[in-house]
Parts: structure tokens; C-alpha cells; sequence
């Protein structure tokens, strides 16, 4: 089926999409049974809050996230399967709003929050964050200040990172910015540390000098990281009171050691941006029960950019 023949709506990048959101999935609900099924199955997911001193993360015991978890990103792996995000191989019932001139909002069927949203381009191309920001900025605004919009590197949480996409959910209040009080801050910038996550917040009502922001920032942890590629990075983006909120996570790693570890030690836990914004999808019940907070600090310290090079870059932002 043709993007055409999927739309329910389409949005200039200015319009509020809110309400559209909000209609699409009162649609869905109603004429697809899978997405209706795992949205009940998320309402009763069992979750737990672990708390490490001022920080806390949510635990989320989430069997459907299995595949998103465990997936093979590497590039033969990827080569080899048909791409989920392409519209030929969307699922029959699937329905879309149109943002912008090549973006498609789209429910997601195995969601970790409420209106979990994959947010496709038309055409299959790579993963990239260049050339993308003014459709992130954009998509931050339009969505309202209860929604975030969510950039998962092509090698640090996308599933998907042959097919280019953004995501988006209902989440008012990550725990993540808890921290923020607690940060320090350098004009626009704020760099924060909780639990083991080293990342900086930048907050400003002028979306051509955020652009400007975070390709500069985006820069200069390519050039500490001596990378020709994108560097690994997470960002969330809202906007709230009037300016543009984004929490920009450098990484230094995909997966942590527990994810490779043998039988007892292992815990299949694949930090992206939900689990960087403080949401921890454990799709095993086993690991849900026993992870502890001592545990997510150590995954976010190995996968986060170690302290010395978070300060080298923290010290180049302006």
C-alpha cells in the first residue's frame, strides 16, 4: 500500500499536531487489533522505580520489545532482512499522518509508552541526523510540550539504521530531567551527571541558533572521537514554556558488558533514547526482577562517553 493511501491527515512542519495524534490512534484502536491488544498489554505492564540517591530510572518489563532489543544492527544482518519502515512492508492496517514533505507519523504495534509513534521518511535511506534538524526541531514544537521527539543513532538504539526515522511518545516527565536543577550551566548549555548518564541540556526559544547549537556540538564530539561517521548520540527534543528543550546524550558504546555476558550475568537491556531519558525496557522477566539501580549505573556509565572526553566536549560548547 502507498503512503497516499495510508494518510489520514497531513501537516506542514508549523502546524500542531497534537490533536492529529490523538485522532490517529482513536482510529487505530478501533481497526487494528494488534495495536489495540499491546496497548492494553502495555496499560498493565508491571514497572518498578529504582532509585539511586536524587535519581531514579522506571523499569519496564516489556516482552514485545524483544525484537528491538535483541536485533542485529550489524550491516550484513541488516542487508539481509526486508526493512520494516519501507511502505510496502508496513503491516496492512497501519495508518499515517504526513508531516513535512517526506515524514510519516505512523502508531508504533509494540509500544513502551503511550502514542509511541515511528516516524519514517519516504525514501530508504540511512540513519543520519545531518540535514535533519530543522525536521527534529520542527517535529519537538509541533507535537506539544507533553510529547517528546526522539533521534536514536545509527549505532547507538535505531533498529532501523538503514531507514531513516525520528520516534515520539507521551512522556510529560522523563526522569531524566530531575537532574537538571542540578546541573551546571554555560549560557545556553546545561551539562548534567545521573546515574552514570553524561549529557548536556540546551534550552532556547530561537530554533535557527538551536540548529546552529547542536551542529556545533554534534561536531566537536565527532572531532574528540576522531570519527569521520556520525558520532553515537541520543537527543530528546520537546518544547515547553516557550523555548526548545533538547537533552543531547554523547555515547561511547551500543550495548554494555551484561549484554554479551553468559547465562547468570547477562541482562538483555539496549539503551537508546527511552532508556537514556530514564524509561528501562527489559523485555525478560527475569532481568526485570532482579536489575537493580547499581546495575543502570554501570550500563549508562559504559555506554555513556567517559568522563574525560564528556569534559573536553562540555569545554567546547558555547
Amino acid at each position: 500500500m502507498s503512503w497516499e493511501k495510508r494518510l489520514i491527515a497531513r501537516h506542514s512542519p508549523s502546524d500542531r499536531i497534537d490533536a492529529a495524534i490523538d485522532m490517529l490512534f482513536r482510529k487505530q484502536r478501533r481497526d487494528w487489533q494488534l495495536l489495540r491488544e499491546n496497548e492494553a498489554t502495555l496499560a498493565g505492564a508491571r514497572v518498578r522505580r529504582l532509585v539511586d540517591g536524587p535519581d531514579s530510572v522506571i523499569a519496564q518489563e516489556n516482552p514485545g520489545r524483544h525484537g528491538s532489543v535483541s536485533a542485529k544492527v550489524d550491516t550484513a544482518s541488516v542487508a539481509s532482512r526486508p526493512c520494516f519502515l519501507c511502505e510496502h512492508n508496513l503491516p496492512e492496517q497501519e495508518r499515517a499522518i504526513g508531516f513535512g514533505s517526506d515524514l510519516f507519523l505512523l502508531p508504533n504495534p509494540y509500544p513502551i509508552v503511550p502514542q509511541h509513534i515511528s516516524i519514517p521518511s519516504r525514501a530508504h535511506e540511512a540513519q543520519a541526523i545531518d540535514g535533519r534538524l530543522p525536521d527534529f526541531l520542527a517535529l519537538s514544537k509541533a507535537i506539544g510540550g507533553e510529547h517528546l521527539a526522539i533521534y536514536n543513532g545509527p549505532r547507538c538504539g535505531a533498529s532501523a539504521p538503514d531507514h531513516f526515522h525520528f520516534q515520539t511518545g507521551h512522556i510529560p516527565h522523563p526522569p531524566i530531567e530531575t537532574a537538571i536543577e542540578r546541573g551546571r550551566s554555560k549560557g545556553r548549555w546545561t551539562a548534567v551527571d545521573s546515574l552514570g548518564r553524561r549529557a548536556v541540556v540546551l534550552r532556547t526559544p530561537d530554533a535557527d541558533e538551536a540548529e546552529r547549537k547542536l551542529r556545533l556540538a554534534i561536531k566537536e564530539l565527532a572531532t574528540i572521537n576522531d570519527s569521520d561517521d556520525e558520532p553515537m548520540l541520543n537527543l530528546l527534543g520537546r518544547y515547553r514554556g516557550d523555548a526548545y528543550e533538547v537533552f543531547f546524550f554523547p555515547r561511547d558504546r551500543h550495548r554494555p558488558d551484561c549484554y554479551f555476558a553468559e547465562s547468570e550475568e547477562r541482562l538483555l537491556v539496549s539503551p537508546g533514547a527511552m532508556e537514556m531519558a530514564g524509561v528501562v525496557v527489559l523485555p525478560h522477566a527475569r532481568d526485570f526482577e532482579r536489575i537493580d539501580a547499581g546495575q543502570v549505573r554501570e550500563i549508562f556509565d559504559q555506554v555513556t562517553l567517559d568522563k574525560d572526553r564528556f569534559e573536553e566536549w562540555w569545554g567546547e560548547l558555547r
